[in-house]
Order: C-alpha cells, then sequence, then structure tokens
C-alpha cells in the first residue's frame, strides 16, 4: 500500500483492520514506523504541499483534511507553515479566482459572484480574505434589488 502513496498511520491500520489482528497490525506499524515508511509528520507536510498546489485549498481545508486523518495538531500546524511558504494561501485563493474568470468568465450578478464566493468558501479560503480578493467583482456589479 506505501509504494502507491504515502499513507497515515490511521489510515493503514484502517485498511489492515479486515484482514489482520490487532496485534499483527501494531507490530507491522511499528516496524514501519522504525524503518521510515511511516510517519505521520512527513504524511502531512506532503498531503499540504498536495493539496495547496494541486487542489488550491486553503489552510481550513487542509487542517480538515488531516484532522481526518488523524494527524496531531503540531504536525498540521508544520504542515501549514510548510504549505505556506511553497505557495501563498493568497496565491491558491487567486488561482480558485483566475480558473472561474478563465471558464466562466467575469462575474456580472450578484448571483454568479456568489457561486464563485461559495467555491472559494468550499476550498477552504477563510471570508475575509475571499471578499478582499473579489472585492473589485463587488464594486463593479448593479444590485438588482429583485434578484
Amino acid at each position: 500500500m506505501l509504494a502507491k502513496r504515502a499513507h497515515s498511520s490511521f489510515e493503514l491500520r484502517r485498511k489492515l483492520k479486515s484482514r489482520h489482528s490487532p496485534d499483527e497490525i501494531e507490530e507491522a506499524l511499528s516496524k514501519l514506523v522504525r524503518q521510515g515508511f511511516l510517519d505521520d509528520a512527513q504524511f502531512a507536510l506532503q498531503r499540504a504541499r498536495l493539496c495547496r498546489l494541486d487542489k488550491a485549498w486553503g489552510d481550513r481545508r487542509i487542517k480538515l483534511d488531516l484532522q481526518s486523518h488523524k494527524i496531531g495538531g503540531a504536525a498540521i500546524a508544520k504542515a501549514l507553515a510548510a504549505a505556506e511558504s511553497e505557495q501563498g494561501e493568497s496565491q491558491a485563493l487567486q488561482r480558485i479566482v483566475d480558473n472561474w474568470l478563465r471558464l466562466r468568465g467575469r462575474p456580472e450578478t450578484a448571483r454568479e459572484l456568489k457561486k464563485l464566493y461559495d467555491r472559494c468558501l468550499r476550498m477552504g479560503h477563510r471570508p475575509a480574505r475571499i471578499r478582499a480578493c473579489l472585492d473589485p467583482y463587488f464594486s463593479r456589479l448593479e444590485w438588482d434589488p429583485e434578484a
């Protein structure tokens, strides 16, 4: 399993649960940790970088993803800092907006702008940062009270 991609201890334990006894699993995991093949902190670093660079996720989404893999708070903080140093959260957010503009064009209505805002929010970016990034589009909209 580790030959295909990195796994967290939690994830590997869960996958092995149906085929092996708890003692066998713990022994195998301990051996993998000692040999350097299984490292939750390294997994967190790789996962955070991948999610930021490939998926343009914000810190909130990356943190939730790592928590779902049962990664500890210190490892998450380190992974987020590493991801930020490679590509800032603002740059990732701008990639989402640029991609949206390329595919759908500039948002002309409040409804279209809300869809873009919601997309950025789902990708784990902070509301204040999204609003700041989208401010030029908010100021250009014609607000229709009926819409």
